[in-house]
């Protein structure tokens, strides 16, 4: 298969793949997980979620940990910002993807993302360690 075939096939999966996630994901009970607003989170720590928002800032993470992040509002310190934290893994899946800069490609963007809600520095977040966990609504 060649290259562009691969990555043809590889993108039409990762497509699949995160709408099935973000269509289908159940509760411990069978039951389907209901999108929350990003100001929703904070008040769902440890617990997996979905949450809907556009991506209002964003910043590429220069401390070494090759992260990007997604931010529900135009601060970061912002009381009801929801952090969305790209890993460096989950960023070389974007790269092999097409998108070289999660960040740029994001913002002003309306995204779902699948994780679940945790604290770092005092801000709420999602980890993303796997592209499957963010997809675009239109």
């Amino acid at each position: 298969m060649g290259h562009k075939m691969a990555w043809a096939v590889g993108a039409v999966v990762w497509l699949w793949s995160a709408s099935a996630l973000a269509a289908k994901p159940n509760t411990t009970d069978g039951s389907p997980i209901l999108p929350i607003s990003a100001a929703q989170a904070g008040s769902k720590m440890g617990q997996a979620v979905l949450v809907d928002f556009k991506v209002r800032s964003t910043q590429t993470r220069t401390d070494g940990y090759g992260a990007y992040v997604l931010h529900s509002e135009t601060s970061a310190r912002a009381p009801n910002n929801l952090s969305i934290v790209i890993d460096a893994r989950a960023a070389d899946i974007y790269s092999r993807l097409g998108i070289f800069d999660p960040a740029s490609y994001f913002f002003g963007k309306r995204i779902r993302v699948a994780g679940v809600v945790s604290t770092w520095d005092g801000q709420v977040q999602i980890l993303v360690g796997d592209p499957v966990q963010i997809e675009v609504l239109r």
